[in-house]
């Protein structure tokens, strides 16, 4: 047939004793031959599998932008893991996106006992909303986070963690000089380990030591606001890489420490780690002191910046300082850390002559004590403090 169908195909007369039997005969060693090679086709296909789609190319994977908040550990090949300061994805970008995660709870805390969370639930959100602890300075540590030891964590560490609101008065005398408070109430309103990123946002402290001590790299704080603390607003003695965004430190007597505690075994920050501060509003507030033949009003204040060669990097923008004294530790204590990167921050000084100390490119010096408190009450305002 020359086809599957169609008028059968005229064949000419064959030689003579060359019938259809014959012919047979003849065309079955071809037929063998075909069915042998045949054979061996479909078993090479059989065994190679089915047929695979060509490879597709290897696509490039899209680079990660850093943001100003920090990340957690970043693994590229076989290398160790490395930190950054800016937030890794995922980081909840308001306390409401904290609040709506699934892992939220709102622990029932008596006024005057430590809350204290040895191993937080990973992923958890902490609601201290309308929490109102008095417990300092009967405890050290009225809100606790995490167990640290020598700035080391002692028990698993519960990475993402979320904690919102919550509020520490200090129930000691306000005429304590600042080496009597460290003496006896030496301890923190907040105290928190983590790990990959971990958000305070809305935390209140008044009358406290210290106002917060994070440890661990990913550190986000969010909307504080600290009155009348007695040493350092943000005890960053693990010197862990992080930023502080949108608040109000409104009288420390020192701002932002970044030198390890007694008893730490402090490394060297990981190249490129950075602390910032953007947004922040903060005030070194004269407070009682010992030296009473240095101060004539019995009152004095450290500085912006505790640093130290453990330290990682500071990057400053859009902030406002107000300092009224020289240091208690003296001018030179009164510089910017070296390398530090700043931004539109406003430094208002209020004290005699010129600031005492060179500032970075990036810092303007100011003697209008209205600059300071403009940005207060607008800060008090947006945040919904009467």
């Amino acid at each position: 047939m020359s086809g599957t169908s169609g008028t059968p195909e005229r064949r000419p007369p064959g030689p003579p004793g060359a019938g259809p039997g014959r012919l047979r005969l003849r065309l079955w060693p071809i037929l063998l031959l075909l069915l042998a090679v045949g054979a061996g086709t479909v078993a090479a296909v059989w065994a190679a599998g089915p047929a695979r789609p060509p490879a597709a190319a290897p696509q490039a994977t899209p680079a990660t932008t850093a943001a100003t908040t920090t990340t957690g550990p970043v693994t590229t090949r076989a290398e160790p893991a490395t930190t950054t300061t800016a937030p890794a994805r995922g980081v909840p970008r308001s306390a409401r996106e904290c609040l709506a995660r699934p892992r939220t709870i709102r622990p029932d805390v008596p006024a005057t006992a430590q809350y204290r969370v040895d191993v937080p639930v990973a992923g958890a959100t902490y609601d201290l909303r309308g929490v109102v602890s008095t417990a300092y300075p009967g405890t050290r540590y009225p809100l606790v986070f995490g167990k640290v030891r020598h700035g080391k964590a002692v028990h698993q560490v519960g990475e993402r963690l979320c904690v919102v609101g919550g509020e520490v008065a200090g129930q000691q005398s306000r005429n304590l000089t600042w080496q009597q408070v460290k003496d006896r109430h030496d301890g923190d309103g907040l105290r928190i380990l983590s790990a990959d990123w971990y958000v305070v946002d809305g935390l209140r402290v008044d009358n406290v030591e210290d106002g917060i001590a994070p440890f661990g790299d990913g550190f986000v704080g969010r909307n504080l606001y600290f009155t009348y603390i007695r040493d350092d607003c943000i005890e960053n003695d693990a010197v862990a890489g992080g930023v502080v965004s949108d608040s109000l430190f409104d009288g420390c007597s020192m701002g932002l420490s970044a030198r390890p505690s007694k008893g730490f075994d402090p490394q060297a920050a990981p190249p490129g780690e950075t602390f910032t501060l953007d947004g922040v509003l903060l005030r070194l507030q004269p407070m009682p002191r010992e030296e009473r033949n240095e101060t004539p009003d019995g009152l004095g204040n450290g500085q912006l910046f505790k640093w130290s060669r453990w330290s990682n990097r500071l990057v400053v923008r859009n902030s406002i300082f107000l300092v009224e004294r020289v240091s208690m530790n003296g001018r030179k204590a009164m510089r910017f850390p070296d390398r530090t990167i700043a931004e539109n921050v406003t430094l208002v000084w209020t004290g005699p002559g010129d600031y005492p100390a060179p500032v970075p490119r990036g810092v303007k010096v100011v003697k209008d004590r209205r600059v300071w408190e403009a940005a207060r009450r607008a800060w008090l305002a947006r945040h919904g403090y009467g």
